[in-house]
């Protein structure tokens, strides 16, 4: 069995990785922090302790390797499927959210009894940094 070559942009990735970052710190600061802490059962109002906070710092060096990861494969699909434009890189986003991502996360609330607000929260966030990187990816390929 053959597979096609596929040509992966590495500063495009690169990018997705950086953005990806930015987002989640947005997301999970000021924009829906409070709500995505009480879904997680967590008081909002709580200052972190420096344990939480160097446990927190170990999670983001986590989050950057499966961005990368993410970024990798979401650009092998990117030039795999011949997308062109960023509108199209987006729009393979969107399947992969749906078709893996969304799929799996749903799971959780009906099998582990996860908050559907929860799944609001983080869902979201996965959509739109999979529309985004999409669009990164596409743009620059």
């Amino acid at each position: 069995m053959t597979f096609p070559e596929v040509s992966v942009n590495y500063w495009a990735v690169l990018a997705c990785v950086v953005f990806n970052m930015v987002l989640g710190s947005l997301w999970y600061g000021p924009l829906f922090g409070k709500a995505w802490k009480k879904a997680m059962g967590l008081d909002p109002n709580m200052k972190p302790t420096p344990e939480q906070n160097k446990m927190a710092m170990k999670s983001m060096s986590g989050m950057v390797l499966t961005s990368f990861v993410t970024a990798w494969v979401l650009a092998y699909l990117v030039d795999y499927t011949v997308t062109t434009n960023w509108m199209e890189g987006a729009q393979t986003g969107l399947w992969i959210w749906a078709g893996f991502q969304a799929t799996l996360m749903i799971e959780e609330v009906l099998f582990e009894k996860k908050k559907k607000e929860l799944f609001l929260i983080n869902g979201m966030f996965h959509l739109v940094s999979m529309l985004a990187m999409g669009a990164i990816l596409a743009s620059w390929i």
